[in-house]
């Protein structure tokens, strides 16, 4: 199978895809996998075919198959990678992104294109359909956090997600552990942004921050009682100096959460 579509994409050149290598490489088993299930390959057989012929990403057989499949992708698809990707997970293909990925191209809207390409294809049998189901299921929670995380940094950075691709600046797998942790996802939110310097949601006063310091103290407070006596024993020039080095009221709470409650 592998040796039949080598030959149907024998173009010459290479270039990469604008996006990060892995989505790119993403799109490119997409390809793969879709075109081996339409000349009669088994998804099993078709796994095979995408996950070796992209081992290799400098290799020949990849600087054919990455052309051929760029070609298709601007002259069928409008240049749009997760509508692929996403039918192709829903015909069966194995993901090799993280989770909260594999559920954004799901996400993506269906293209009467991709029916016209790979409707004759041979369908997701019942058991891939329900095992995919299990695996969104199980990632719900994940998927939950990492929009909320998502959607702050949005934010606080007052960018879009088309202006500021969070993949960029960092991989799947902090993420994962700071929800195995239980991190909040607002926390982190803030704390990337701070690292990154593309806070720019600013308090112009003291006041304004120590107000934003207040309410943010109060999502870790069990009940008013214990948020007022955290209150009172706050030193109000610590709180100050995290206001003058422009950090985040919600990191200064969440430094002082820590701060009472390990002492």
């Amino acid at each position: 199978m592998e040796i039949i579509i080598i030959g149907l994409l024998a173009f010459a050149g290479y270039k990469f895809f604008r996006h990060t290598t892995s989505a790119g490489r993403e799109t490119v088993r997409a390809y793969i996998y879709l075109e081996a299930l339409k000349l009669g390959g088994s998804q099993q057989s078709a796994n095979r075919d995408a996950d070796t012929i992209t081992r290799d990403l400098a290799s020949d057989q990849m600087r054919n198959v990455v052309l051929m499949a760029k070609h298709q992708l601007q002259t069928v698809h409008g240049g749009k990678q997760l509508p692929i990707i996403g039918y192709a997970y829903r015909r069966g293909m194995q993901t090799a992104m993280p989770s909260w990925y594999r559920y954004i191209a799901l996400s993506a809207p269906q293209s009467i294109a991709l029916d016209i390409a790979y409707g004759s294809g041979i369908p997701a049998t019942k058991v891939h359909e329900q095992q995919a189901d299990r695996q969104l299921n199980a990632d719900e929670a994940y998927d939950a956090f990492y929009r909320t995380f998502a959607d702050e940094v949005h934010r606080l950075s007052g960018r879009s997600s088309g202006e500021l691709n969070i993949i960029d600046f960092t991989n799947d797998e902090p993420l994962q552990r700071a929800y195995r942790n239980s991190v909040d996802p607002l926390v982190l939110a803030a704390a990337f942004c701070h690292k990154h310097d593309l806070t720019a949601e600013r308090y112009q006063t003291y006041d304004s921050y120590y107000a934003a310091f207040q309410n943010e103290l109060r999502r870790f407070a069990a009940d008013a009682v214990q948020w007022r006596r955290w209150l009172e024993k706050a030193d109000q020039a610590r709180i100050n100096s995290s206001f003058e080095r422009g950090v985040h009221p919600r990191l200064a709470a969440d430094g002082y959460f820590r701060f009472v409650t390990q002492r």
